[in-house]
Parts: C-alpha cells; structure tokens; sequence
C-alpha cells in the first residue's frame, strides 16, 4: 500500500442545489459530515458546450475528449459513426497507476474502456451507468461473479423518447434498486480488499435526472393522486439512496483513506433547445441553400414514421445494430457540393461544424479567411436568433473551439467549430424562433420533449474531499475538472504525466502549500 489509500466517488450529475437542499434537511447526512470536515469546492468543464466530454475529459487528466458525443463525425467518411470509449487508443490514469504497481478498482466511470487493469486489478463497465455503450469487466469472470453474489444490474439502456407515468414508476424502482446495489457492491470491495485506488460512479443518479426531474413530460391530469407524489419524490429518494450507499462504503473504508465525492457537471430543467436544433438549423441552412437538397434514408424514413417512434426503435437496437445503421443512414446528409455547414447531434447546446476543405473529404469552403468569415456570419446570425413573438434573444453565447482546444489535439478533426449556448429559455414556452433573414420554425406552446426529458445537464459541478491532511473549508472560485486527476496523484506519491493538462488543487496538498508558504517567507529574508 501506498500513500494511499484514496476513494473516488462520483455521483453522475448531481445537482448541487438538490444535493445542498437534502444537506440542510438532514437527509443527505453522510455527505453533509463528508462536506463540514473537509473541503469543498465548485467544477466547471471548459468549454461548456461540450458537456458530453466530461468524463472522458476527466480520466484522461484533462486533454479534450476524443468523443463528444455517441455518434462521431467522420470526415473523411462525410458520415456519422457510433462509436464508443473502446475506440481508438484513450489511456484511462488509473491504467498509468496499475502500470506504476497500484491496486485499482474501477466501476463504471462513464465511457471509459475495459481493459486489464493489471496486477490483480478490477475495471468494471456498464453495470449501471447512465451512457450504457456496453457491459463488460477485467478480468472477464468477475462479472458472472459479481452477478452471482449480488444479482443482476437493475438498470438497463436509455429508452430515450415520451415515458408514460408507468414507465417512470418503474424507472424510480430500477434507480432505487441499482444505487442500493451498487452500494452494496462498493461495501463489500472496501472491507474484504485492499485498493491504493478505489473509484465508483453512482450513475442511476444521471438517469434519473433526466426523466424524473419533474413532471412537465406528463399528462398530469391522468395521474392518479398516488403516482403523483411517488414521481415528485422520486429524484430526491435517488439522491438520498446514494448518500446512504455512501455511508456504508465510508465505513468500510480503510482508516486514513482520503475521499472525494464528485459531480462532474450537474442537472437542471430540460429547455428543450436541443429537441429543436435540427429544425432550426436546417431553416437556418435552407435559407442560403442553392437549390434542393436530397434527403437521406433516415430523413425519408421519419416522413413515414413519427419522429418519437423511429427514437424508440433506434434506441431499441442492440449497440452492434447501431453500428452499423447509424453511418448507412448518415452517409448523404447534404449535397455536399453547395453546403458550407451543417449541424452535428447534440444533447443540450448546438453544434455547427463548416465543410472545410483539407479537413472534410468532400470540403468546399477554404481554410483561412474564408472559414473566418463563415464563423463569423454564423455566429452573428445565431446570436440575433429571436423568440418569434416577444423578440427575445434565444441564444447566450457562440463559442469557438478552438479557443479551447489546441489545433494539434487529436481530438480537434472530430469536433464541432462552434458551440450555441442558449438562454434560460424553455421551448415550451414559446412558439417558435427567426432569424435575422426572416426565416422562421415554429412549434405548438406546450409541446413535450420526444426524448421525454425534464431534465438536462448544467456546466457546473462540484466535490468534497476529506482525509488525512486536508483542512475544512470552502474553495473560492471554481477548479476545472482536469486538475482532479492531478491532485489524486499527489495523494497517492506519485507524479503526474507530463501530458496532463490539470494542475493540483492547492488548497487539497496541504503540505506542497506550506513548503511554498515556507520559500516565500525565506525568500522575503
């Protein structure tokens, strides 16, 4: 055993007004103690409209995700392709530690890959979190075993689109059942072996957020007095099941142990922008298109169907189906010969990416001045976005990606240019936007969400860290999620690889700030 041992506990999207109500309440005490007798601080992932690349972001110690989102763009390809944390060659830090000689356990860190830890490790995957791309453990047999002695995972795939009350109820039983389990899982792991690193994500919590925030996604005058108050109590009974999970591993955790609990983004109200992107983006497009254009198998498909039926058949398929239909259906977006952007999938902001030439394979616009320009145009036009009746701006921020991300990161060819951040603005209150050129997409006031979500992300996270050497208090500002993964190979005696990007949170290495308190004094003397 090392400088260690040290405890990671992430709790997916919590939202850190639900998480400081249930506090107060009394009803989250084991994260209430956790919070008085250590430090505790706010997350932020940069840029904020790459939501999805949090995690990724985080168990790669802060370079740029290689995927922000399930389907990937392909350049060179001109298509969509599903793709998961197994594809190409990511390099989760606790592989970095197994490789130095530390015992890692890992289950469930949202898409990350499965691999053997090495030593006599554990990396479990899929158990029950949130982005459900696969379910797998290393080494292969522990998951028969795990199953074996504590059942199997209670929390399947999304079924993204409209639930009916039904099916929450059952999705409140599924949340209960994998968050009581897991805990069960992460209290026998701490008590019967001893890890230098020991990480768990409770992602039923995220799941749970999104379908359960409230109950704007439901007829309500059907529902019975009943399911009512189980639905409004649902997400704080989620929470409150993770902060007992907790309590049981903290107790089971060895003496000396340090511990963060952390959320890497949070969860708010669903807005609905990202429901409606796609049309407004193509009237955005159709107003400045040459002529026409195609459409392709899946366009053709959903003027068959309903929109909220072909979701539930996509999400339906089993994860190697998709594979292999996602790009069939994506690979004539456009007539790329007179398209100079288009928009990209997205789960909460918008993302607009240029037909670049030297990058996209069937490119028209020039790199240079000319892409300058066009961002600068789409920028401008996005930002004049207006409510349709009221003129009230509907878009917050455009931001640049490569602002952030470096020209030479691998994952830049992949990436969307511009980001569309929106206001705090539901679609359901609204009927419709136009644009500055007088196109307009309108919609019923009071439609509800085909992916049936009353909850969506928020850019802000947080943590709270206890143990040996770590003061109580409350960080001002707020730390970028890469400088976690630093501070933990600090508590554990280890350096950093060179190519993170994070730094250590002082406030966190008690001892690095005195000796630098201690040069600063004998530098003034």
């Amino acid at each position: 055993m090392t400088a260690g041992p040290v405890l990671l506990i992430g709790m997916d999207a919590a939202e850190i007004a639900i998480t400081e109500r249930l506090m107060d309440s009394g009803r989250m005490p084991n994260l209430a103690a956790l919070v008085a007798g250590g430090t505790s601080g706010s997350l932020v992932q940069r840029p904020t409209g790459l939501s999805a690349m949090v995690w990724p972001k985080w168990f790669e110690g802060g370079a740029a995700a290689r995927w922000y989102f399930p389907k990937l763009w392909n350049p060179e390809r001109m298509r969509l392709e599903w793709v998961t944390a197994a594809s190409g060659a990511p390099r989760p830090f606790w592989e970095d530690l197994a490789g130095r000689g530390l015992r890692c356990a890992v289950f469930d860190v949202p898409q990350a890959p499965v691999r053997e830890p090495g030593g006599d490790g554990l990396v479990v995957q899929g158990w029950q979190v949130h982005d459900l791309f696969e379910r797998r453990t290393a080494p292969q047999r522990s998951w028969r075993r795990l199953a074996g002695r504590f059942g199997p995972p209670p929390l399947g795939p999304e079924a993204y689109g409209r639930r009916t009350a039904a099916e929450l109820l059952q999705l409140r039983e599924q949340a209960l059942a994998a968050t009581r389990q897991m805990g069960a899982i992460g209290e026998a792991m701490l008590s019967e072996e001893s890890w230098d690193l020991f990480v768990l994500v409770f992602g039923a919590m995220h799941r749970a957020g999104h379908y359960l925030w409230d109950l704007g996604q439901l007829d309500q005058a059907m529902l019975g007095g009943e399911e009512k108050a189980l639905l409004r109590s649902a997400l704080d009974e989620v929470y409150e099941e993770a902060d007992k999970a907790l309590g049981r591993m903290l107790e089971a955790a060895p003496a000396g142990s340090r511990v963060m609990v952390f959320a890497l983004h949070g969860m708010g109200p669903n807005n609905g922008w990202s429901e409606r992107f796609q049309q407004i983006a193509g009237q955005a497009e159709a107003t400045k298109a040459a002529g026409p254009r195609r459409p392709t198998a899946l366009q053709r498909l959903k003027g068959v169907l309903p929109r909220s039926m072909v979701q539930r058949i996509m999400s339906s398929l089993p994860e190697s189906s998709q594979r292999h239909l996602v790009p069939f259906l994506s690979r004539r977006l456009h007539d790329w010969s007179g398209t100079r952007w288009f928009a990209l999938p997205s789960d909460l902001n918008g993302f607009l990416r240029v037909n670049l030439q030297g990058r996209e394979a069937q490119g028209i616009v020039e790199p240079g001045p000319a892409f300058e320009a066009l961002c600068e145009e789409l920028c401008e036009s996005f930002l004049r976005l207006e409510e349709v009746e009221t003129g009230a701006p509907v878009v917050r921020a455009v931001e640049r990606t490569d602002d952030f991300v470096p020209p030479d990161d691998p994952a830049r060819p992949f990436l969307p240019d511009l980001l569309v951040n929106w206001q705090e603005l539901a679609t359901t209150s609204t009927a419709g936007v136009r644009f500055p050129s007088g196109g307009q997409v309108r919609w019923h006031r009071g439609e509800r969400f085909l992916s049936g979500r009353s909850g969506n992300h928020r850019p802000i996270g947080w943590f709270a860290a206890s143990g040996p050497g770590i003061a109580p208090g409350v960080i001002d500002g707020v730390h970028e999620i890469a400088d976690m993964v630093p501070t933990v190979y600090h508590w554990l005696g280890q350096d950093a690889p060179a190519s993170f990007r994070g730094r250590p949170i002082e406030t966190l290495l008690p001892q690095r700030r005195a000796l630098s308190i201690e040069r600063e004094v004998m530098a003034g003397v």
